[in-house]
């Protein structure tokens, strides 16, 4: 009997390793940020100092400020 099971065991084993086996990584033709929009508006220095300043207040416990800071920079 245990020389059932090795046997069923290595019948086990060698079908596994026959499986096909997609490539970990899709191969892209085109590179699809060519065709994709040009950013028109980004994070300038202003926009990062409103940022920062509004995360340390938050840090701080200072909320008001924090909640202006990001509500500022949500309506740009």
């Amino acid at each position: 009997m245990p020389s059932l099971a090795a046997l069923g065991l290595a019948a086990l084993v060698a079908g596994c390793q026959n499986l096909a086996h997609p490539p970990p990584f899709a191969t892209l033709e085109e590179d699809p940020l060519t065709s994709a929009a040009p950013i028109e508006s980004g994070l300038d220095a202003e926009g990062l100092a409103t940022l920062l300043t509004a995360e340390l207040a938050g840090q701080r416990g200072d909320y008001r400020q924090a909640a202006q800071g990001y509500l500022a920079m949500a309506k740009r």
